[in-house]
């Protein structure tokens, strides 16, 4: 008997002659392309974050993930759907032939794609894509009738959104194609009423909302683009730019290279792979999923493809060198993405903190958190929160009610933008929270005075132990500690004080400083120092964490309470305010609109904005502008520069301006008042940003402002009165110390410069006669003022310095560094002003500006801790 071998079916050779060179072309390219991806879009809508942070999948997840973890960035739950969704990929690879060691390095590429590997962590999670890879993994290996129900049920039970990019598979069976077009109705219908009802549930569950008006938010959550409701083409570009830094036009190449082979196994999988990338496009370009997300959801369909092209690759250039060409594409799989992407690490320490979510948790009972992030959402909700979509209508309506609504972390800016004044609080989480969050060797530096130890309570004992503190430490000794977690370090405790030093290059604990640290730790006087900056110094303790690149990541005081809590008020991770008072916004389009001139600062929409098609905002002013966008000053390397200033009083001005206008299609009977006319072109620093602020460092007397782009949602479309403006000297830079605990947040009114650094130190100057600033009290009471404020030198000497506090005269001679109490009489409840005055301004021979008073502090400060 004769046996002879199966036929082995052949590929065919690719359709395109030169498609090898290109690949081979872009792989180089890829190899020395070592640029990180640009930032995720944000422009999804906060009702959309908000139902899908509260579905009933998301729920029992983020329970496991509360319970258990692999590792403290990495929770057991999040780690098993991102293992599910490459045990899905690899099914798929190994269906269409791909060898299996190059199936197993694609499914590690695809995992460490910033799209996936950062889903891995505390508040997110891959359930949407890993639908979508089970959907294709299905269709991959056709089970009859389950390929086109079981991945519908999927998407309806575990991500109604995926359903979009789920249905081609389902849709490619070989039923008839009134059963299909039937099949792909009906699940639209479900998964279109299944996010209707978590809708619903959702809304009811926010007290301050009429349960009547449900119906209000439904178009937030079908239709979730924001970016597709300004410009559908710049959804898309947004999309695409996502989905190009996962896979990089390299990894797109090859996919394409993988379809022009005809397989037997591949021949169902072609067809519903190109229905994809179309749903994907007109679902982008139509709302009805956002960039990101959408762009996410393709990775699966495009995993086959890339693989079945390195295979391709492989057979083509390995005639003679088999070994080294799959050892090539193995590592171009596995390898590179990680590379790429090495910053995208999931769950960041610094937005994390589970035990210090806990611990501060109790602000919040009974109240509600503004959040338009999913992952916050889901965070806050583990640990009791109750929280509310920052959609502009929402927040307003919650806020009406009378409800106290807080902010916290990069929220207050948000909130901010939307027009609402915000009331900075101090969190205060307890020492053992803060320690307790500390990661696997992170760098901490810890000083506590003599006795304060007996505030820290059995629970801070415990974490003590964590850097080596014994439990039987006595209460009357002081402690000095520099170590790493898990590595152990310098610890020392003593009766008479304790001073730790350690200079740049030592080697602490198995890995060298960066930089000098210096602890100490005496009766009342507690430090942590890098020299020359002191980072913190308090009565009961100081402390100063690092993340594993040696960055300040949290510094604080230790107050004199049970808990020894550590207030968080510097942090930009952790700022913390009362949401206040309505907004003022005006809606405004690519046609000219008129503000009112009592708008001291706006929030600009930016979507559609390009270099080309920039927003324009037009200031009139009596005097000239100190214009600042985000806060920052402007860029002079900008091309074309985004602000230019007119003085009608210059005739070429004036000749120029009435160009710009005729440019700019201005009428002539659009209100424009003032000397002084700044033209501010306004667009995103980045391609993702949603708004810009505009600070004009003056008083306004008129603004006009004429849109990139139009749309039918309040984020695209109103522009907004930002209540109060940019932090004074940067915000509370310098050490931080027992009266940062007590300290109120002081943002700049009129009349200033841009702040300045050299070195450490931080400083503002006035750019007219009178400046001010302002701050915020919940009720009146009395403040300290501490101010350290110099004028600029006239040729007949030094000017005096006026202090004024609202209507009450401070100090008409203000002698330098200071500190006023001001009396309760002299404050109100809202907003006060702090106004500082000289005779006049100078300007120096070396600068161009006019200036008037250097200040190097001004902080206001409550006499008790609030």
């Amino acid at each position: 008997m004769v046996s002879s071998a199966p036929p082995v079916i052949a590929a065919r050779p690719p359709r395109w002659p030169f498609a090898l060179l290109a690949v081979l072309l872009l792989a180089a390219l890829w190899m020395f392309d070592t640029h990180q991806p640009a930032a995720w879009p944000d422009a999804a809508t906060p009702w959309f974050g908000q139902v899908r942070a509260l579905s009933p999948a998301t729920w029992a997840l983020d329970r496991l993930n509360a319970h258990a973890s692999l590792a403290p960035d990495v929770p057991l739950g999040s780690a098993l759907v991102l293992l599910a969704t490459a045990l899905c990929s690899l099914a798929t690879l190994l269906a269409i032939d791909v060898p299996a060691a190059l199936a197993i390095a694609v499914v590690l590429g695809l995992a460490a794609t910033r799209s996936l590997w950062s889903t891995a962590s505390p508040g997110h999670d891959a359930l949407p894509v890993a639908v979508v890879a089970f959907a294709v993994a299905a269709l991959a290996r056709p089970m009859g009738l389950l390929t086109e129900t079981l991945p519908a049920l999927a998407s309806i039970a575990l991500s109604p959104p995926a359903a979009w990019l789920a249905l081609p598979a389902s849709l490619a069976s070989r039923s008839s194609a009134l059963r299909r077009v039937a099949l792909a109705i009906g699940v639209a219908i479900v998964a279109i009423g299944a996010q209707l009802h978590l809708l619903h549930g959702t809304w009811t569950q926010i007290w301050c909302l009429a349960p009547a008006m449900w119906g209000s938010a439904i178009g937030e959550v079908l239709r979730p683009g924001l970016s597709a409701d300004a410009s559908a083409w710049m959804a898309i570009r947004q999309s695409a730019a996502v989905f190009a830094g996962d896979v990089h036009l390299f990894g797109i190449a090859v996919a394409a290279f993988g379809l022009t082979y005809e397989l037997p196994r591949t021949h169902g999988l072609r067809g519903p792979t190109v229905a994809a990338c179309a749903v994907a496009l007109i679902a982008v370009a139509t709302g009805l999923l956002p960039p990101a997300f959408a762009a996410a959801l393709l990775l699966p369909w495009w995993a086959p493809w890339f693989g079945l092209g390195l295979t391709g690759l492989v057979r083509l250039a390995g005639h003679r060198e088999p070994r080294l060409a799959m050892a090539l594409a193995l590592a171009l799989a596995a390898f590179l993405p990680p590379l790429r992407h090495a910053t995208v690490v999931p769950g960041p320490w610094r937005s994390g903190m589970p035990a210090t979510t806990r611990s501060v948790s109790e602000t919040w009972h009974g109240r509600l958190v503004a959040s338009d992030d999913a992952a916050l959402t889901r965070r806050l909700r583990l640990v009791g929160g109750t929280t509310v979509p920052a959609d502009a209508r929402t927040l307003a309506a919650c806020v009406a009610s009378g409800r106290d609504v807080f902010a916290i972390g990069s929220m207050v800016d948000r909130v901010q933008q939307l027009g609402h004044r915000v009331i900075e609080r101090p969190l205060r989480p307890s020492l053992a929270a803060v320690i307790q969050d500390l990661r696997a060797n992170q760098l901490i530096a810890l000083a506590i005075a003599p006795g304060a130890i007996s505030w820290a309570g059995p629970a801070g004992l415990t974490a003590l132990a964590r850097l080596g503190v014994g439990r039987g430490t006595p209460a009357t000794t002081s402690i000095g500690v520099i170590a790493r977690t898990g590595h152990g370090g310098d610890v020392r405790t003593g009766r008479h004080g304790i001073d730790l030093t350690w200079q740049e290059g030592d080697v602490l604990a198995g890995r060298q400083l960066l930089a000098p640290l210096s602890v100490a730790a005496h009766d009342d006087d507690t430090s942590v120092d890098s020299t020359p900056t002191r980072l913190a110094t308090g009565r009961q303790a100081a402390i100063a964490i690092f993340d594993r690149g040696q960055d300040v990541v949290l510094r604080g005081v230790g107050s004199a309470t049970p808990g020894l809590p550590v207030a968080l008020t510097n942090q930009a991770d952790w700022r913390h305010a009362l949401v206040r008072d309505q907004p003022r916004c005006v809606d405004a389009s690519t046609t000219w609109t008129a503000l009112p001139a009592s708008m001291a600062r706006l929030s600009v929409p930016v979507a559609g904005a390009t270099l080309t098609n920039p927003a324009i905002v037009l200031l009139g002013s009596d005097a000239r502008s100190q214009i600042a966008i985000d806060g920052r000053p402007i860029d002079p390397l900008w091309k074309p520069s985004p602000v230019t200033v007119f003085d009608r009083q210059s005739p070429a001005d004036a000749a120029r301006l009435r160009d710009t206008q005729r440019q700019d299609e201005m009428s002539d009977g659009q209100p424009l008042r003032g000397r002084w006319i700044s033209r501010i072109e306004v667009r995103p620093r980045n391609a993702y940003a949603v708004r810009a602020s505009i600070t004009p460092g003056v008083v306004p007397a008129s603004w006009l402002v004429r849109l990139a782009s139009s749309g039918s949602r309040p984020a695209n479309t109103a522009v907004c009165d930002i209540v109060a403006g940019e932090r004074m000297l940067a915000g509370q830079s310098g050490v931080v110390d027992d009266d940062t605990v007590r300290e109120i947040a002081v943002v700049v009114g009129h009349g200033w410069h841009l702040p300045e650094r050299v070195s450490n130190s931080v400083f503002q100057w006035s750019a007219s006669p009178t400046a001010t600033a302002t701050f915020v009290l919940e009720r009146p009471t009395a403040v300290v003022l501490a101010l350290d404020a110099t004028s600029a030198s006239t040729p007949a000497g030094p000017q005096a310095v006026s202090v004024r506090v609202n209507d009450h005269q401070v100090s008409a001679d203000w002698p330098g560094a200071d500190r006023a109490t001001i009396p309760v009489e002299a404050l109100r409840a809202g907003t006060n002003t702090i106004t500082l005055s000289v005779p006049q301004t100078v300007q120096p021979g070396h600068d161009t500006r006019t200036l008037g008073v250097l200040v190097r502090q001004l902080r206001v400060i409550t006499p008790e801790a609030r």
